[in-house]
């Protein structure tokens, strides 16, 4: 009997600190490690179109990352083990 294998999409969430304030009549946002800068009427709207431009950049970096591969990856798998 063959091993059993199934293919999914996994999601993760990876953090990004970003700082908001108000500016004139709106509010902007900047993630200074991914030099990101957004603009929104309110908080919640700022907020949101820095959400797009992480899922955006992130996306952007994605093939570069399928092409060069994941830098450390066994790393990666070593540390998660030790920490479970």
């Amino acid at each position: 009997m063959q091993p059993l294998a199934v293919k999914v999409q996994v999601s993760v969430s990876v953090p990004f600190e970003c700082l908001f304030w108000p500016e004139d009549d709106s509010w902007r946002g900047n993630c200074a490690e991914l030099s990101l800068t957004v603009r929104g009427s309110n908080f919640e709207e700022a907020k949101k179109h820095m959400e797009a431009a992480l899922d955006t950049y992130i996306e952007l970096v994605r093939p570069r990352i399928r092409q060069n591969g994941m830098p450390n990856a066994s790393n990666c798998n070593k540390q998660h083990a030790a920490s479970s």
